[in-house]
């Protein structure tokens, strides 16, 4: 059995001059006849959705939805 971890910490700087940092932590094991490659896909992939979902909140949240993301 493999594990995958991710770890992404993203700042933010809001339009008011304050700055937030999100940041989250993502383990799991691979799944009956997963591969590696694919685990550490799937890990990636929820991680990086998790973040971008809480980012996009506080951008609403700071009224700066307008602002676009570099991915």
């Amino acid at each position: 059995m493999a594990k995958a971890k991710w770890n992404i910490e993203y700042l933010r700087s809001l339009p008011n001059f304050e700055n937030v940092k999100v940041g989250l932590t993502l383990e799991d094991d691979s799944r009956e006849g997963e591969h590696v490659d694919d685990l550490i896909e799937r890990v990636w992939r929820k991680t990086e959705e998790a973040v971008e979902k809480k980012i996009d909140e506080i951008d609403t949240e700071a009224g700066s939805a307008n602002v676009t993301r570099k991915r």
